[in-house]
């Protein structure tokens, strides 16, 4: 990290900035999902649901495993 970012993050310790961005991506992915997967019911007769189960809602349906920051100089 830059020493910008890790006086914003106090080396890494809060990242707390960047788990709002995180989360509101995520948010964002849902929505177009479940927007597509409602169109999908209304394509015809060929219309396929995804297994609500297998969908993304929120952060904790992944596992973060490391952070990449790309920032505008």
């Amino acid at each position: 990290m830059s020493s910008s970012t890790n006086a914003e993050t106090k080396n890494g310790e809060d990242m707390g900035q960047y788990s709002g961005l995180l989360d509101r991506v995520v948010t964002a992915i849902a929505a177009q999902f479940e927007s597509k997967n409602a169109g999908n019911l209304f394509s015809g007769r060929g219309g396929k649901l995804m297994d609500a189960f297998k969908a993304v809602r929120n952060t904790h349906d992944f596992d973060l495993i490391t952070w990449l920051v790309i920032k505008d100089k």
